[in-house]
C-alpha cells in the first residue's frame, strides 16, 4: 500500500477512534461519561486574572487585596501557605509584606493564617501579627502528611475561617497544578462570599512541570509501572482525589508533547548535561486561575525559589492574544466537536499515536475524556546503522511509510486551518496557535525523515562488501541550530551543511520564519525557536561508496550562524517557577 493510501486508512481509523474507541495496537481505556458539573457562570478571561511583573511581595499582597470587592472591618482575611522549604525561607519577606498592610485604610480586622490542610490560627486584628504565627506553624508542619488533593486541603483550611466573607490568599509553591472538584470548590467560596487570590508559580505550557507519565528512566527504575501512584492521567471527570490530574495553563493538553525520540522534536529544554524543563506559559495553572477569576480574585505570578532553568523572554501583550480557555472542563469537552480545529487536532493526535510518531495517546475520545497512555513499541524509529543492504532497504521502507503518515496529517491539518477561517474568539485563536505549533513540529520531523530516506538510499551495495570494523551508517547532522532567541531573522542553516532535498529545506526555512514572525515572544515561539533541525550525513568511511540521490546542496538561507545568543539573565520567565517580568 502506498504511503498516502496507508495514511488515508489510518486517518479514517483515527476518526473512528474518536468515536468508538477502535485502536490499531494502542491500548485506550474507555471511561463512563463525565459526571454532570455545574459550570459557574461566564468563564473568566485568563489575561485579566493573571497579574505579572510584581517585584515585591508587598506589591503581590496589595494586588490581591485590591481584587476583593466589599472588604470591610468585619471581613476576614485568611493567608494559607504551602508547607515547603521555599515558603519557610520566605517567612521574613512575607512578614514584612503583611506588616505593610497594617496602614491600609478601612482594612479588615479579622486576620488568620493557616498551613495548607490545617485549621487556621486564632484571629488577630493586625496583619503585622500574622508573620510570627505563620513562621511558627510552618516550622512544625510536615508536608508528607498531606495527600495529593490541593483543593481538598484548601477547603479544610478555608472551612474554619472567621469573618463575614472576605479574602483567601493562598501562597502556592509545590502544590498548584491539580484541581479536583473545581466547580464545587468555587461554589463553596461564592456561598461564603470569599474571594480567592493566589500568589504562586507560573504554570508550565500545556503540560505539568513534571510529566504525568513516567519517563523511560523512571520505567526502567520501576519495572511494571505505567503511571505514578498519586498522579491521574485523565484531565476530565470522573476524578480521583487520591490521584488527581496535574496540568499546566490549559484544561487539557490540546496537542501531543512527547514525540518519538528519533524525531528529535522536544517540548522541554535545559542546559547541556542538566535536566530538561518544560516551557513556562506566562499564565497560572488552569484550575486555580478559574477559581480566582470566578470569585473576583487574581493569580499573581511569583516564584518562591530562584529559577535555575533556561531564561525565557515573553512579550506579555502577545501572550495575551492566545490565552488559555478557562471555561469549565465539561463545557470545553462538550464544545470540542463544534470547534473544527480542536477536533482536527485530536484526530491528528490519534493518527500520530497509531503511527508511533508520538509517545502517548490523546486525553479525549469523541466527547469523553480518557486516560492518556503510553504508546507501546517503536513504530517510528530512524536507525542509521545498517547490518546489510537489505536491513537498509527495510529501514528506508519503514521510513517511507512514516513519511506518508506525516504527509497525510500535514495535509489534513492544512485543510482544517483553511476551512476554519479567521478565529471568532479567544478559544479559536488558541486552537489556531496550537495547530500552527503542531504543524511546525511535523514539518521538522518530516524534513528529517525525508532526508533520512535520501541519505540512506545513497549507500550502494558495495559499501557492505568493504572490510571494516563497523557496519555502514548515516548519522545526524545539525542543520538549523535552535536557541533562546526567537527572532525569525536568526533562522538560518549552518554553513556548509548539505541537504538532499533543497526544495524541502527552503520550504521549512520559510515556514519557520513565518511562524516566529507571528508567535515570537510567546511560549509557542519559544518551543519552535529552541528546537534544532537535523538532516543526515554519510559516515566518512562510506563517502566514496554512495550513489546520486538528488540535488544535494546547502540552501541559501541567510548566511552562516554560530547559534543565537541567550537573552540577559533574569530578563523574563524562567524554566523553573520564579518571578516573571516580561516586557
Amino acid at each position: 500500500m502506498s504511503g498516502a493510501g496507508a495514511f488515508a486508512r489510518r486517518w479514517v481509523l483515527a476518526g473512528a477512534l474518536m468515536t468508538v474507541g477502535a485502536t490499531d495496537g494502542v491500548a485506550v481505556a474507555r471511561d463512563a461519561p463525565p459526571k454532570p458539573q455545574r459550570p459557574s457562570s461566564v468563564a473568566p478571561v485568563a489575561s485579566t486574572v493573571v497579574v505579572r511583573r510584581q517585584t515585591s511581595l508587598e506589591d503581590a499582597f496589595r494586588s490581591s487585596m485590591g481584587r476583593a470587592e466589599g472588604l470591610s472591618e468585619s471581613s476576614g482575611v485568611l493567608v494559607v501557605a504551602d508547607p515547603t522549604d521555599g515558603l519557610r525561607a520566605a517567612v521574613p519577606a512575607i512578614s514584612a509584606a503583611l506588616a505593610a498592610l497594617s496602614a491600609t485604610p478601612a482594612r479588615p480586622k479579622v486576620w488568620q493564617t493557616a498551613v495548607l490542610g490545617r485549621a487556621p490560627s486564632a484571629p488577630v486584628d493586625d496583619p503585622a501579627a500574622l508573620g510570627p504565627k505563620l513562621g511558627a506553624a510552618l516550622a512544625t508542619a510536615k508536608r508528607p502528611t498531606l495527600g495529593p488533593d490541593t483543593l481538598g486541603a484548601l477547603r479544610t483550611s478555608i472551612g474554619r475561617a472567621k469573618g463575614a466573607g472576605g479574602l483567601v490568599i493562598y501562597l502556592a509553591h509545590a502544590r498548584f497544578e491539580d484541581a479536583v472538584d473545581l466547580e464545587g470548590f468555587v461554589e463553596e467560596l461564592r456561598k461564603a462570599r470569599r474571594t480567592l487570590c493566589v500568589i504562586g508559580p507560573e504554570a508550565a505550557f500545556e503540560r505539568a512541570w513534571k510529566d504525568v507519565l513516567p519517563t523511560t528512566q523512571e520505567l526502567l527504575d520501576n519495572p511494571g509501572r505505567r503511571t505514578f501512584p498519586d498522579v491521574g492521567t485523565n484531565p476530565f471527570p470522573p476524578e480521583d482525589p487520591k490521584a488527581p490530574w496535574r496540568g499546566g495553563d490549559t484544561a487539557y493538553p490540546p496537542i501531543p508533547y512527547l514525540f518519538s525520540v528519533t524525531s528529535r522534536w522536544d517540548t522541554a529544554f535545559g542546559p547541556p548535561g542538566g535536566p530538561d524543563v518544560a516551557v513556562p506559559s506566562a499564565f497560572g495553572p488552569y484550575g486555580l486561575m478559574r477559581a480566582c477569576g470566578l470569585t473576583g480574585g487574581a493569580y499573581v505570578l511569583w516564584g518562591w525559589t530562584a529559577g535555575t532553568g533556561t531564561a525565557f523572554r515573553f512579550d506579555y501583550g502577545r501572550c495575551n492574544l492566545f490565552p488559555p480557555d478557562l471555561r469549565a472542563r465539561t463545557e470545553i469537552l462538550d464544545d470540542v466537536r463544534r470547534r473544527p480545529l480542536a477536533f482536527a487536532l485530536l484526530r491528528a493526535w490519534d493518527a500520530l499515536a497509531l503511527a508511533g510518531i508520538v509517545d502517548h495517546t490523546a486525553p479525549i475520545q469523541g466527547t469523553v475524556g480518557r486516560p492518556m497512555a503510553e504508546v507501546p513499541g517503536l513504530r517510528f524509529w530512524l536507525s542509521g546503522v545498517f547490518d546489510s543492504a537489505r536491513d537498509r532497504d527495510d529501514s528506508v521502507a519503514s521510513a517511507r511509510a512514516s513519511l506518508g503518515e506525516l504527509d497525510g496529517v500535514l495535509i489534513a491539518l492544512g485543510e482544517a486551518l483553511r476551512a476554519a477561517g479567521d478565529p471568532k474568539d479567544d478559544v479559536d485563536r488558541r486552537y489556531r496557535a496550537d495547530a500552527d505549533l503542531l504543524q511546525q513540529a511535523l514539518e521538522a520531523i518530516r524534513f528529517r525523515t525525508h532526508e533520512y530516506i535520501l541519505w540512506s538510499s545513497s549507500l550502494q551495495a558495495k559499501a557492505w562488501r568493504v572490510k571494516r570494523s563497523k557496519s555502514p551508517y548515516v548519522e545526524d547532522e545539525l542543520w538549523i541550530e535552535g536557541g533562546d532567541d526567537d527572532d525569525p531573522a536568526r533562522v538560518r542553516p549552518r554553513q556548509g551543511v548539505v541537504v538532499q532535498s533543497p526544495a524541502d529545506a527552503e520550504r521549512l526555512l520559510a515556514s519557520r520564519r513565518a511562524f516566529l514572525e507571528r508567535y515570537r515572544g510567546t511560549p509557542f515561539g519559544a518551543v519552535v525557536a529552541r528546537n534544532d533541525v537535523y538532516t543526515w550525513k554519510i559516515d566518512t568511511i562510506d563517502l566514496t561508496l554512495t550513489g546520486p540521490v538528488g540535488g544535494g546542496r546547502s540552501p541559501s538561507g541567510r548566511g552562516a550562524s554560530d547559534g543565537p545568543a541567550a537573552p540577559p539573565a533574569g530578563s523574563g520567565s524562567t524554566g523553573t517557577p520564579g518571578p516573571t517580568t516580561g516586557k
